[in-house]
């Protein structure tokens, strides 16, 4: 198979085995391109609102799941939810069965009308099950005919795109190593053209056994699709953001207490999954066991009831989502600020 297909690798690199790439650095690199995500980066930089959708094959669906916690979807947000992330949106758009020729004449058009902002891509297991003359040919225009369709009303500017491989599998004749090895370059080069981000999942987890996939030796199984997500998250949402991105929640204030004027009250939770209260607070009846919060998120609570103290006044956050005075001796005004304590769930 002729080279022409790859675009030039950065000095230190070099192409082996036909159609994988084996990175001769000192750490294999399996994402490649990421400066073409800084449309989706920025908005998650600037804690805006974001929606990011899945669109694939039944690998992508979660064929090969039997937890439902470990569909991609459901992983990733609860990961958003622990990092305390509340404005991500996300949507696995994976169907059974599906080839590059159903993403572009159904898939695609319903995938852009709900107009994300960071779309990943991952087909090519299905396109194999058809003619051994042909099925080459068609998977590289398809593929290129969808990304053309996209990039002509959502240029890199406006839109996101990552072309994840087919992962590693040997489920049958058609759809095995051996035809991810024909559509390899055809994906990594549709990246470069069309200014994708290019994710190898293909050589992340190179030997389709049966501990990393499902019975067919097809679909990732529980383990491995966390895996994939965990690699991902290099640029879904990168450990910089987690430790400098601290999106607050704002507490829902009950019992007469009120917010200080320019002031809000609430939390946040910094990447070693610890909680920090921020904000004044005022007015409020101050007996002990009033509460003044009634529901802090699952992802900000203790494993257990804490005493947390603002000065001489001490408060109990519980692990059943309230904040209630314990022994507070004025309600003129008490900063939050300063108070921490660590979530039970956390990354």
């Amino acid at each position: 198979m002729a080279n022409a297909n790859y675009e030039q690798f950065p000095e230190g690199f070099t192409l082996e085995y036909l159609t994988r790439v084996i990175y001769t650095a000192e750490k294999k690199t399996f994402i490649s391109g990421i400066e073409c995500l800084h449309y989706y980066l920025d908005k998650i930089r600037n804690k805006e609102s974001a929606k990011i959708i899945f669109s694939g094959d039944s690998t992508t669906a979660g064929g090969g799941v039997v937890d439902p916690h470990y569909y991609i979807d459901n992983l990733l947000e609860e990961f958003f939810s622990d990092v305390g992330v509340p404005n991500i949106s996300i949507v696995n758009s994976g169907y059974a069965g599906a080839t590059t020729g159903d993403w572009i004449t159904s898939h695609l058009s319903a995938d852009m009308a709900q107009n994300p902002d960071l779309y990943i891509i991952r087909f090519g297991i299905n396109d194999g099950v058809v003619s051994a003359s042909t099925r080459l040919t068609t998977f590289t225009d398809n593929l290129r005919s969808g990304l053309t369709t996209i990039r002509n009303s959502r240029d890199v500017e406006d839109l996101s795109i990552v072309l994840v491989t087919p992962n590693a599998m040997n489920a049958d004749s058609s759809r095995n190593n051996e035809w991810i090895d024909e559509i390899y370059p055809v994906i990594r080069k549709a990246s470069a053209d069309f200014k994708c981000c290019f994710v190898d999942i293909y050589n992340y987890m190179h030997d389709p056994a049966a501990y990393w996939t499902d019975e067919a030796v097809l679909h990732p199984n529980d383990t491995s699709t966390a895996m994939y997500l965990d690699l991902y998250l290099d640029f879904i949402y990168p450990r910089i953001f987690q430790a400098t991105n601290h999106h607050i929640y704002a507490f829902s204030l009950i019992n007469s207490w009120t917010a200080e004027s320019g002031s809000t009250p609430g939390m946040y939770k910094d990447g070693n999954g610890i909680i920090h209260l921020t904000g004044m607070i005022k007015d409020g009846i101050y007996a002990p066991n009033t509460v003044i919060c009634d529901a802090v998120p699952d992802a900000y609570r203790p494993a257990q009831n804490v005493i947390v103290y603002s000065g001489a006044d001490s408060f109990v956050v519980s692990w059943n989502g309230t904040i209630w005075c314990r022994s507070v001796a004025s309600n003129t005004l008490i900063s939050l600020d300063g108070i921490s304590y660590l979530a039970a769930s956390y990354r």
